[in-house]
Parts: structure tokens; C-alpha cells; sequence
């Protein structure tokens, strides 16, 4: 967000005549209609202004680069003239707009009270590089909950959602960590604005595709989904990730076996699953996750530390990770690929007092364990939001943002900004397009771990692509396009694209965030989306992802 604006007074002397600069530093954020920037001129002495309201005296402002007027608002029959100038939506000048000597009379005319002209109208341009101005037609800020459409300003999406059109699909509930690090459940077609569970930082919109848990009883693991070697449960003992009191204990019984707990799903060789618990230490401090029939079943595996949060043993056959969410728990996950379909896939957890290589013998006190919830198994190279399940598996619907055009679309020109954290996909996935469809779109997406393409597509053909190399995983990227017939350019995080000067501009009907018609994704959180109604000068476009 930009810190409130402050007011301030600047005097620049200009030879016969004095400027008293009277504005307002910061940018000029389209949080509701921005008030007109007033330049005052003070004259030594009192002047007659007339040709008002059609040829009316004016100073020339450069905004972004393109030619806007201070026009005379007041003061006549004074020495203290006031230039007004109101922000046009759409305007984007983030080193600050310039001004252009001389008066410009516009056919109007500025005399003294005697009726004698005043000649010499020309002034020292002052600096005016704290007068900077943000006017998107339509901007969504997801991170402090402010909307705005056309200069009016909003604090819900459902309230902005009127005057747009908008809407917000998700046809299943879905978990988030909210405000306060718990995890929540949105309902059907609500957004999840999510935080991070350990600083309580908002992170966006959380955007994900479709996702389905294959594993039962996802958080009951005493129930006869599952099978237990040498392991016991004891339910509901301490609070779970989602604040409930249904985390399980599990524990090393006293025999001399493998202690783990298991469930047998059906596979496809060649598709790779991910499998994720949320685990804390108790008496023990180790967990191993791992994969055996239809896996590479010697190396799929990997022994993670619950007291220090870190991975600390593992096979070759698969990649891993551990993920901090608060209060001592942390979300661990395994993910290889299938090798075979012949029978169902086996996946397991272990609990172990030391750093176990692959599922050993062991030996417990029938007390002794770690605190498990929330098993998951899901197709897919990386682990997405907790699927709750039961006696089946259950699904997550895909994330749907979509804007109709409107009042606020230029269908000749325009810039699109957008500002996203990534999650682990390093697959084609969308920040926003602006679309009918795939094979017509103004988009912005992240085609690999680093890179972000912008592409302009007309009739399924590439009219525009360039890719800048971003931020990866769990980082946060600022990309932009701007583009007309003939005269597209982007920008990632500050570093601009060469020009593509030879372009079709498609037919637009939609804006949709964190995917690309349908397609692609993102896996991630949106923080900021904005659109101008205008094609931005390169500079600008350079600024605005800075």
C-alpha cells in the first residue's frame, strides 16, 4: 500500500512571476476518484483571467508521457491564479509528472486589472517529481481487501463484484490458513485470502486447480482404513493445525517389528503422486514418509526431524520437502513417480526416535511417538491445501476469479499488471489474462521455475512473447504488459522486454486471475491486479514492477 499522502507547499521563484506549488506527494492511488492537483501561480500583482469556460488559460502537464492540462480554476482579480489538474483514469506517472513553460492562454488571456496584457508568461519548470499518479480503471489489492472500479472504491469483493459483473467459482469448499494461523474452511465459491500460519502475513488470493486426496479417514487414524505394524493410536489429544482437537498420537508399541502406519490406493505408472502429513514431535522427534509397491520401493523415502524442522535422511527416489505452519507442526511431503500399476500403491508414515534409514525394526514403550493429522495423497508434483476426507476420496474444485469487460476495457489498448507469490508449480501457470478463450488472450504467465512470459495470441496465433527471468518458488513476482497494434512491451521485477512492433490485438472479453482461460493454474497467491486503459509508456511499464 502507499503511505498516506501528505500535504505540502513548494515556492519557485520564475522571474516576473511566482509559482506557489500546492500538492499533494505520493502517488495518487485509485483507492476511490483521486482529487485534482492544484498548481498555484502567484503573480506580482493582481491580474484579470477571462475566456472561461471554453478558452480557458492552462499549463501543460507531460503524465506518463502523454500531454494532460492544469486548466485556470480560480483567482481572478487576484495576484494568486489556481491550475487544476484532475487525473484522467488510466493515467500512470510514477517518477512524477513534469509541467511545460509557458502559460499556454488556450484563447483566452490573462491580463492586468487595467485591461494590459501580461507578455511574459514563461516560468523556471519546477520540480515536480513528488506529484506521481496511479489511476488503473480497475484494480483488486488482495492483500488489504481495497477494490476499485472506475475511481470508486470498494472494501469487499462482493461489493465490487456489483458494479463488474464479477465472480468467484470454486464448486467445493477448500482449506486456508487464515488471519490468526488456523486452518479454515471456505465455503462453496468463496475466496480463500490466505496468511502465512508462522508471521500472520497476508500472502493473497490463494489460486489452485483441481485436486483430488486419495488417501481415507485423512484425519481419524485409528478407523479401519488404516493398517498399523507396531504402532498405536490415541485419538483426538491435542489441537490440529485447524485449532479442533483432532490431531492423533501415534506410537511404538513394545514388540520388535517395522512400526509404521499404512494405506494401499490404486496407482498409474508414470504419473507422479504427492503424499503430505502434518506431524509434531512428542516424546519422539522423527517421521519417515515413504512409498513401496509400484515405486521405486528401496529409495522412495525420506526421515524428517520434527524438532529442528528439517529433512534429515533420504533415498534417491523422489523429491521432499517440510514446511513450518506454527505451534511445532509441520507439513511434510513426498513426491515420486509411479513405476508400475499392477496391484494398488503403498504408502506409509513411521515415527522414530532417530534417524532412521528405510523403515527398520523397532522397539518402543507402547507411550512414546509423534502427533500426527491430516494425511493426503494427490496426483501431482507438489502438495496443495489439506483435502478433508472420510470414508471416500474427496476433491477440491478449482479457484475461478473471472471479470466481464466493461466500462473499465479499452478493447484497442491497455496495461495489465499483476503481482503474484508463487507456489511450488513450476509448470505453465497463469498470473492473469485477459481472454475470450486460449487461442485469444493478453496474458501474463509463469512458464518454468524463473520464467515469466507475456504473450498476446490472436485467431490460436502468437502475435507477441517475450520471457523475463523472475523470482521461483515461494517468491513473489511483479509482471507487466502493455500493448497496442503494432506496440507491446513487458516488464518483470524492474527489467523490461525488447519491443514486439508487430502485433494483432485479439478480441477480449474477460479478465481471469491465476490461470489463463481455464488452463494453467497458478498454484500460488495473487496479491495485486491492476488494468489501464491505455497503453503505458516503457518507462512506466518499468516503474510499475519495480
Amino acid at each position: 500500500m502507499i503511505a498516506p499522502m501528505q500535504l505540502f507547499l513548494s515556492h519557485i521563484s520564475i522571474g516576473t512571476l511566482w509559482v506557489l506549488l500546492l500538492f499533494f506527494a505520493g502517488i495518487y492511488k485509485a483507492e476511490a476518484a483521486p482529487s485534482s492537483v492544484d498548481f498555484v501561480i502567484s503573480m506580482n500583482e493582481a491580474v484579470a483571467v477571462s475566456g472561461c469556460p471554453t478558452t480557458c488559460p492552462r499549463i501543460t502537464v507531460d503524465v506518463g508521457g502523454l500531454t494532460h492540462y492544469a486548466s485556470y480554476s480560480s483567482g481572478s482579480g487576484t495576484n494568486s491564479l489556481t491550475f487544476s489538474y484532475a487525473p484522467n483514469v488510466g493515467d500512470l506517472d510514477l517518477d512524477g509528472v513534469t509541467l511545460t513553460s509557458p502559460i499556454d492562454l488556450n484563447g483566452g488571456s490573462i491580463t492586468d486589472l487595467n485591461g494590459n496584457p501580461i507578455s511574459d508568461l514563461t516560468f523556471s519548470v519546477p520540480d515536480t517529481s513528488g506529484i506521481k499518479v496511479n489511476y488503473p480503471s480497475l484494480s483488486l489489492d488482495f492483500l488489504t481487501n481495497r477494490y476499485t472500479h472506475m475511481g470508486t472504491a470498494y472494501t469487499d469483493l462482493s461489493s465490487f463484484f456489483t458494479p463488474t459483473s464479477g465472480i468467484f467459482t470454486r464448486n467445493t469448499v477448500g482449506t486456508y490458513f487464515g488471519q490468526s494461523g488456523t486452518l479454515l474452511t471456505a465455503p462453496v465459491d468463496t475466496p480463500r485470502f490466505e496468511y502465512d500460519p508462522v508471521t500472520l502475513q497476508a500472502k493473497g488470493l490463494l489460486i489452485e486447480e483441481t485436486r483430488t486426496n486419495k488417501l481415507f479417514e485423512s484425519t481419524h487414524f485409528g478407523s479401519g482404513n488404516w493398517t498399523r505394524s507396531n504402532t498405536g493410536v490415541s485419538l483426538d489429544v491435542i489441537a490440529a493445525p485447524s485449532g479442533s482437537m483432532t490431531a492423533d498420537k501415534l506410537f511404538i508399541l513394545s514388540g520388535s517389528s517395522p512400526s509404521f502406519i499404512l494405506q494401499d490406493r490404486s496407482i498409474t505408472s508414470g504419473i507422479t503422486y504427492t503424499q503430505s502429513f502434518f506431524a509434531k514431535s512428542a516424546e519422539l522427534s522423527y517421521a519417515q514418509i515413504g512409498a513401496s509397491t509400484g515405486f521405486d520401493s528401496v529409495n522412495t523415502w525420506v526421515t524428517f526431524n520434527l524438532s529442528t524442522g528439517t529433512v534429515s535422511n533420504q533415498g534417491s527416489g523422489g523429491s521432499y520437502g517440510i514446511m513450518d505452519i506454527g505451534n511445532g507442526w509441520y507439513r511434510i511431503y513426498l513426491t515420486a513417480t509411479a513405476t508400475s500399476s499392477s496391484g494398488a500403491g503403498r504408502f506409509y508414515l513411521a515415527p522414530s526416535a532417530t534417524n532412521i534409514n528405510r523403515n527398520p525394526v523397532q522397539t518402543g514403550d507402547n507411550v512414546s511417538g509423534i502427533y500426527i493429522w491430516g494425511a493426503q495423497l494427490e496426483e501431482g508434483a507438489f502438495p496443495t491445501s489439506f483435502i478433508p476426507t472420510f470414508g471416500s476420496a474427496q476433491s477440491r474444485g478449482s479457484d475461478n476469479l473471472t471479470i466481464p469487460a466493461g466500462a473499465w476495457f479499452n478493447p484497442a489498448e491497455g496495461t495489465l499488471f499483476a503481482r503474484a507469490l508463487n507456489g511450488q508449480d513450476i509448470a505453465v501457470a497463469g498470473l492473469a489474462a485477459l481472454t475470450t478463450d486460449s487461442a485469444n488472450r493478453v496474458s501474463l504467465i509463469r512458464v518454468s521455475s524463473l520464467g515469466i512470459e507475456h504473450q498476446v495470441r490472436d485467431g490460436d496465433v502468437t502475435q507477441a512473447l517475450k520471457t523475463l527471468n523472475g523470482s521461483g518458488n515461494f517468491s513473489t513476482n511483479l509482471a507487466c504488459i502493455a500493448y497496442e497494434a503494432n506496440n507491446i512491451i513487458g516488464s518483470v521485477n524492474g527489467l523490461r522486454t525488447s519491443l514486439d512492433n508487430s502485433a494483432t490485438i485479439p478480441a477480449i472479453d474477460k479478465l481471469v486471475i491465476g490461470h489463463w482461460a481455464g488452463n494453467g493454474y497458478l498454484n500460488g497467491h495473487v496479491k495485486n491486479i491492476a488494468y489501464y486503459p491505455q497503453r503505458a509508456a516503457d518507462s512506466q511499464v518499468q516503474l510499475l514492477t519495480q
